[in-house]
């Protein structure tokens, strides 16, 4: 399991990178705060990996993609393809 202390490691490897970097993460305020100075896309979707566990019900869950360069909702289609899923810039 990852610790405060990974995690916080994981942020400044990632802000001393060269090259361009793709991060995801479930939704959290203390994860917003450490990458506000990067790009952020907010994805809402459907979970399904728990479907068979709780009788076909559907959890919606938010996920955050961040990266060191704009993110575009266009350079995505696997995510703007589908329209169970809602992208936030």
């Amino acid at each position: 399991k990852f610790t405060t202390n990974d995690h916080t490691d994981l942020y400044n490897c990632l802000k001393n990178a060269k090259g361009k970097w793709l991060l995801s993460y479930s939704d959290c305020s203390w994860i917003r705060d450490t990458y506000k100075e990067f790009n952020m896309l907010k994805i809402k979707r459907y979970d399904t990996i728990h479907l068979a566990k709780n009788n076909n019900s559907r959890r919606l869950k938010i996920d955050l993609l961040f990266a060191n360069y704009k993110l575009d909702v266009f350079d995505m289609p696997l995510f703007a393809a589908d329209n169970k899923v809602k992208l936030e810039t």
